[in-house]
């Protein structure tokens, strides 16, 4: 089983994109700081995770999310690979499947809205 369930705050914009053929692919870099429950001297800690999502879901993304907004993911890890003159490394990515708009830094924590976006048959890599 590969599923994990953040929330955290925003730390930018979706960087929104097409494939050669025209699928949407939004990508957040470090976009999401994930406050750790203990505190070191006097400061929070976070742990920034990059997210990307595919399709429906990328699109609203780039629609709905920006910078300081607070958000719930429900996603997939997926470990990206990639080798240059600096050696090898990899990240984890959290790819997201479910999404809830928890508010924004202007506004108190509220009413959550949640988008689901039903994967259609057409759009499976299988």
């Amino acid at each position: 089983m590969n599923k994990t369930q953040l929330i955290g705050r925003l730390t930018g914009n979706c960087d929104l994109k097409y494939t050669q053929s025209a699928n949407p692919v939004a990508i957040m870099q470090n976009g999401l700081a994930v406050r750790k429950k203990y505190v070191r001297e006097g400061e929070h800690d976070a742990d920034f995770f990059k997210i990307k999502a595919f399709g429906k879901m990328a699109e609203l993304m780039n629609k709905h999310l920006s910078k300081g907004n607070q958000a719930g993911i429900v996603g997939r890890l997926e470990v990206e690979r990639w080798e240059d003159d600096k050696g090898k490394h990899s990240q984890v990515v959290i790819v997201v499947e479910d999404l809830t708009f928890i508010g924004s830094k202007q506004e108190p924590a509220g009413a959550a809205e949640s988008i689901v976006v039903p994967e259609e048959e057409d759009d499976l890599p299988f």
